[in-house]
């Protein structure tokens, strides 16, 4: 009993840890993990310590993380059109670290030289093609449309040029100008024609087809108004009646009807999809160092870790990164889990063989020497290859 609240505890841990890692190498501080987490100081401060205690990051690491973050948000309110002042205070990059970061940004080709030579001209150069578009008639938010810069940033130059008396407040235009006419007049010959036919092949729907496609639209995050809008031959009272109909029968729950399910499950798909990225990114920025067999704990470890965070997000591991990840397990300087090949195995249980995982294991008894453990994991893989052989040749045999 003792051995299984351990166990969970461990599990709790290490889940915790995996996500205050992600948050301290996206460069955030302990006080924003603490309010996006909804932890205590106690807890985040222990999941720390046990990150820095088992090596798993260092403190110059996440004094590294902290700065490209704070580079990032300063390239982006520069690439905005702010000025180098203003990006430093958004940016919280201290006045006197200002010319590193643009040295830096420019070493690593994401600013231009020029920037770096001229300093604010560039700025200077932009903010009068806005007051050139601006005396053309133009609205402000044309002018930015136009120029392809920040909405906000276009409202800090038009207050700078009227504090320098370039351009008075009567020149500025502020009525957008009607370029089209409005939208069911430009296009309602063609719409109409569409809409027949898109209402002709609903009409066309059986009661069973129909059922299904709401049964689609509601899995899919939608709720009873968007359903209405692609149903559109169908009046709400109608699709309510389907919708109880469904409910009756088991077929959904009362609960995915109400719009706060609808909204939850499309922010849920959201974040999921944002994580798959942010995760896809990371991987490919530790593979080079995995190819290269320059494999630290630390590498390893994260390796390991966003392979298995992108699967439970619903992602997909490429054949790539199950070769980058054999070796890391094999080369690296953790010792090889039960936890690990068991991944592995389960990767490779999808495609119908084991083999690869089984080849890891032998590659490691092979690196690191004969091994209690080893020879167990490689015995259970063997076992589970041998079951899906099994499985292999019973659909066969039906076939």
């Amino acid at each position: 009993m003792q051995e299984n609240v351990t166990e969970k505890q461990e599990v709790k841990e290490r889940k915790l840890d995996d996500a205050v890692l992600e948050k301290l190498m996206e460069g955030k501080n302990k006080s924003t993990i603490r309010k996006e987490m909804h932890i205590g100081y106690n807890t985040a401060e222990e999941a720390m310590n046990r990150l820095i205690n088992g090596h798993i990051i260092t403190f110059e690491e996440i004094a590294k993380y902290r700065r490209e973050a704070k580079k990032r948000v300063f390239l982006r309110y520069i690439k905005e059109g702010f000025s180098k002042a203003q990006a430093g205070v958004k940016a919280h990059v201290p006045s006197g670290d200002i010319k590193n970061v643009v040295i830096e940004l420019v070493d690593e080709g994401k600013l231009s030289k020029l920037y770096l030579e001229y300093g604010n001209g560039i700025r200077e150069k932009r903010k009068n093609t806005v007051l050139e578009k601006l005396l053309e008639g133009n609205t402000i938010l044309e002018t930015t449309e136009l120029l392809g810069i920040n909405e906000s940033v276009g409202y800090v130059y038009v207050r700078e040029l009227k504090e320098e008396g370039r351009i008075r407040d009567d020149e500025i235009v502020r009525k957008v100008r009607r370029k089209t006419p409005p939208k069911e007049k430009v296009s309602k010959d063609i719409t109409d024609g569409t809409k027949r036919q898109d209402n002709a092949q609903l009409q066309q729907m059986t009661e069973e087809e129909r059922e299904k496609r709401i049964l689609e639209l509601f899995e899919a995050g939608c709720n009873k108004k968007q359903i209405a809008g692609e149903l559109n031959n169908i009046s709400y009272r109608e699709l309510s009646k389907i919708i109880a109909k469904l409910v009756q029968e088991g077929k959904i729950t009362p609960l995915q009807t109400t719009k706060s399910y609808a909204r939850k499950k499309s922010k849920i798909e959201d974040v999921k999809t944002s994580n798959i990225e942010r995760y896809r990114i990371a991987l490919d920025n530790i593979a080079p160092n995995i190819e290269r067999k320059v494999i630290d704990v630390t590498n390893q470890k994260l390796f390991f870790m966003y392979c298995r965070k992108m699967i439970e997000n619903g992602g997909e591991l490429s054949q790539k990164d199950m070769e980058l990840l054999q070796r890391a397990i094999v080369y690296g300087q953790a010792d090889i889990t039960v936890e690990g090949m068991r991944f592995i195995g389960n990767q490779c249980a999808k495609n119908g063989d084991l083999q690869p995982a089984i080849d890891a294991v032998n590659k490691c008894i092979q690196v690191r020497g004969k091994q209690e453990d080893y020879e167990k994991i490689k015995r259970t893989l063997q076992e589970l290859q041998e079951e899906v052989k099994a499985k292999k040749e019973t659909c066969e045999v039906e076939r």
